[in-house]
C-alpha cells in the first residue's frame, strides 16, 4: 500500500518538482518506506507523478515507484493478489521482468492489454498510468472502493491523490463547499462517491475509470459492474452453498497472504475475523499473530473475552491493547486533524488506536470489514422483518400500546434496554412500503424530530429525492428491475455499492494508512462475492439467523459463543462522550459563528437538540457527532 499523487497539465508546461516533493511529504504516513517522483513531458501534454511506498512485496529498489515499463508510467496504491499468474501470462508474450513485486505487473498489462487489463486484476487499487507514445492515460479504482482516489479538473491541468490533503498543495480550484455533499453528510455520516465537500474535488467511484489526454478528460467510466442476480430455478443447495462459501472464503484469505513483512489479523469477538483467523491458521500454521482491542472500564464494549476464546483455539501469538474511553476523547483531536473531509464514524477513533498498537508488531493485517454488508450481519436488514410482523398487529394496539411504549420515558445511559430502544424509534420512522427506501430511512443519522437544525424558508422540511437518488443509481439503473425481483440483494448490493465504500472501507483506509499499516479484506474478494451475491436472500437472513451461509459454512471452525454473538463493531458510546468527557469541546468547537456559516444550519436548533440529547430525552449522538466534526473541519479549513 501507498500513497500516490500526481498533476496533468494539458497545454504540456514541465510539472513543478516541488509540488510533486510536497505531494510526498503530505502522503508520507501512507508510505514511511520510500518514495518517488516522475516527470514526463511531450508537446502537449505533461505529466508529473508522485509516490510514497509501504514496500511489502520485494522492498528492494526494484520496486520503487513510480514505475516505467516501456513506455508506461504508474503509480500505484494496493495490491493485486493474482500478479504472479499474470506475469507468466505476460512473459510467455514477450514481457521481461526485473523485480519481484505486484507493481511492475501492472504497466506491462496495460501495455499488453490496455484498459482490458483491470478486468484481469484479483485486487484492490488506486492507479494512475500514462502512455507517454500516445500522451493519453488512465486513473482507475478498484471494483469495491477498498482504496480511495481523488481528482480536481482546474481547466488546463488535472491534479489528483490519495487523500484531499495532498490535493491542497496544489490548491484547489474552487473550496466553496457543495450544499448537496453536506446534506448527504448529515443524513449518512459520510459524503458519498463521487462528490466531496468540495464543490470542485471528486471521489473516482468503485469500479469507475477516467481517462485523460491531450484533449482534456473524460467523464468517469464504469468498467465493473457487480453481476445482476440470476433467478434462476434450480440455485445451488444450501449444502452446496455452505461448501463453496468456505472455499472461496478460504481461497481469498490464502491470496492475501503473500508478503515479504509480518502479517497478521484484526482480530474481534466476532463470526467474520474468527474465520479469518481460522483460515490462516490452516494455511500458514499456528502463531498466526491476532491483535484485540479492549477498553478496562466497559464490559459492553470490551471485545478481549471472546477475542481470547478464538486465538486459545488457534494457538496464535494474541497481542491485547486494553483502553480506557479517556484515551478514545485524548486522540479525537489528533484524528479529527487527520481528515480530509468530514467523516463521522466514531468507530474510527478506536480503530485507529487498534491500528496504531498493531503497526508496532507488523506491516500487514488481514480484517473481516465488508461481512455484515455481504452476508446480511447488520440489524437493519432484519428490521425488515420485524416491521411486517409489526404492521401485522391491530392499529388500536400500535397506537395506544407500542407508539407510546417506545416514546416514553428517558433513555438509559448505554445498556440493551436503550439499544432496543432506539432501534426500535428508527425502525417505526420508515414510512414506505419498498424495501429500499426503507433501508434508506434506517440507514440515515438525521431523524425526522432532527431536521429542525435546518434553516429552511417556509419550515424545517427537507427533501430526501437527492438521498433517495444516489441510493437508486448505487446499482447500474440498467439493472434496477432484475435487482427488485430480490429486495434482500438489492439492498445488499446497494450497501456494498454506496454505504460499505463511503463509510467502512474509507474508515478502515484511514485507520490503516495514518499509522503504515495496510489492512486487506479477504471477504471483499471478487470470487466470493459475486459468488455470494447471486445466492437467494433466504440464505443469508432467516428470522433471526443472521450471516446464515457464513456461519453455517464455517460452524466447526468457530469456538462456543462466537456464532451467537450479536453483532457489535469496534465501537465507542458517543453519545455519551457527547453528555460528559466531549461536553465542552462540543460548546466550543460547534459554536454560532461555525454553525450559521454554513448559511441554512440553525444555531438554536442544534443548541436545542444538544440540550434534549444531554437531558436524554432522546439519542442525537451520531448526529451530534457528526455536527461537531464538521465544525472541527471548519474552522481547520476555512
Amino acid at each position: 500500500m501507498s500513497g500516490i499523487a500526481g498533476v496533468v497539465d494539458f497545454r504540456g508546461q514541465a510539472v513543478d518538482a516541488r509540488l510533486l516533493g510536497r505531494f510526498c511529504d503530505r502522503l508520507r504516513h501512507r508510505g514511511p518506506d520510500d518514495s518517488g517522483t516522475c516527470i514526463v513531458t511531450q508537446d502537449k501534454i505533461a505529466v508529473g507523478l508522485a509516490h510514497t511506498r509501504l514496500a511489502v512485496l520485494d522492498p528492494s529498489a526494484a520496486g520503487r515507484q513510480p514505475m516505467t515499463v516501456g513506455d508506461h508510467h504508474v503509480v500505484f496504491n494496493g495490491e493485486i493478489y493474482n500478479f504472479r499468474e499474470l506475469r507468466e501470462e505476460l512473459t510467455a508474450e514477450g514481457w521481461t521482468f526485473h523485480s519481484a513485486c505486484d507493481t511492475e505487473v501492472v504497466p506491462a498489462a496495460f501495455a499488453q492489454w490496455g484498459e482490458a487489463a483491470l478486468a484481469r486484476f484479483n485486487g484492490v487499487w488506486a492507479l494512475a498510468v500514462f502512455d507517454a507514445l500516445t500522451g493519453k492515460g488512465v486513473l482507475a479504482r478498484d471494483r469495491y472502493g477498498v482504496k480511495p482516489l481523488y481528482y480536481d479538473e482546474q481547466g488546463d491541468r488535472l491534479v489528483f491523490a490519495s487523500e484531499i490533503s495532498a490535493l491542497r498543495e496544489a490548491g484547489l480550484r474552487a473550496t466553496n463547499i457543495d450544499p448537496a455533499a453536506l446534506t448527504h453528510y448529515l443524513r449518512l455520516g459520510f459524503v458519498p462517491h463521487p462528490m466531496t465537500i468540495y464543490a470542485s474535488v471528486r471521489k473516482l467511484p468503485p469500479g469507475h475509470l477516467l481517462r485523460f489526454g491531450p484533449g482534456g478528460v473524460s467523464e468517469p467510466r464504469r468498467w465493473y459492474h457487480l453481476p445482476v442476480p440470476v433467478a434462476a430455478s434450480r440455485p445451488p443447495s444450501y449444502d452446496e452453498a455452505c461448501g463453496e462459501v468456505r472455499r472461496r472464503t478460504a481461497g481469498a484469505v490464502n491470496a492475501r497472504i503473500a508478503a515479504d513483512v509480518p502479517v497478521g489479523v484484526l482480530l474481534s469477538g466476532g463470526v467474520d475475523s474468527a474465520i479469518l483467523v481460522a483460515h490462516l491458521a490452516a494455511a500458514a500454521g499456528p502463531r498466526v499473530k491476532t491483535f484485540t482491542l479492549g477498553f478496562a472500564d466497559s464490559r459492553r464494549y470490551d471485545e478481549l473475552p471472546l477475542a481470547r476464546r478464538i486465538a486459545r483455539r488457534y494457538a496464535t501469538d494474541h497481542h491485547e491493547f486494553r483502553l480506557t474511553f479517556t484515551d478514545v476523547v485524548d486522540a479525537l483531536p489528533t484524528m479529527l486533524d487527520h481528515l480530509g473531509e468530514p467523516f463521522a464514524d466514531s468507530s474510527l477513533l478506536p480503530t485507529a488506536l487498534l491500528c496504531r498498537h498493531t503497526g508496532e508488531h507488523v506491516t500487514v493485517a488481514l480484517a473481516g470489514d465488508g461481512g455484515d454488508e455481504l452476508f446480511a450481519g447488520y440489524w437493519r436488514y432484519r428490521g425488515h422483518q420485524y416491521l411486517e410482523r409489526y404492521r401485522r398487529l391491530p392499529g388500536w394496539l400500535r397506537r395506544r400500546v407500542v407508539m407510546p411504549l417506545v416514546h416514553a420515558g428517558r433513555l438509559s445511559a448505554s445498556g440493551r434496554w436503550g439499544d432496543r430502544i432506539r432501534r426500535a424509534r428508527r425502525l417505526l420512522r420508515a414510512d414506505s412500503h419498498d424495501p429500499l427506501l426503507r433501508h434508506m430511512q434506517w440507514s440515515t443519522i438525521l431523524t425526522r424530530e432532527a431536521e429542525m437544525i435546518f434553516r429552511i424558508e417556509g419550515g424545517h422540511e427537507t427533501d430526501y429525492t437527492p438521498l433517495w437518488s444516489t441510493y437508486e443509481t448505487a446499482i447500474e439503473p440498467a439493472h434496477a428491475a432484475a435487482w427488485s425481483r430480490q429486495p434482500l440483494n438489492r439492498i445488499l448490493g446497494t450497501d456494498v455499492c454506496l454505504l460499505l465504500p463511503g463509510g467502512m472501507l474509507c474508515k478502515v483506509d484511514t485507520a490503516g494508512m495514518a499509522h503504515g499499516l495496510e489492512i486487506r479484506v479477504p471477504l471483499l474478494d471478487r470470487s466470493l462475492v459475486e459468488y455470494v451475491m447471486q445466492l437467494p436472500g433466504r440464505y443469508k437472513l432467516d428470522g433471526r439467523h443472521r450471516k446464515r451461509v457464513l456461519i453455517d459454512a464455517h460452524r466447526d471452525l468457530l469456538p462456543p459463543g462466537v456464532a451467537e454473538r450479536p453483532r457489535r463493531g469496534l465501537e465507542v458510546p458517543i453519545g455519551e462522550f457527547l453528555r460528559r468527557p466531549l461536553r465542552d469541546l462540543f460548546r466550543d468547537v460547534v459554536d454560532r459563528k461555525t454553525v450559521e456559516s454554513f448559511g441554512w444550519l440553525d444555531y438554536d436548533a442544534v443548541a436545542a437538540l444538544y440540550e434534549t440529547h444531554c437531558r436524554r430525552r432522546d439519542e442525537f449522538g451520531d448526529l451530534l457527532y457528526a455536527l461537531l466534526v464538521l465544525c472541527w473541519w471548519r474552522q481547520k479549513h476555512p
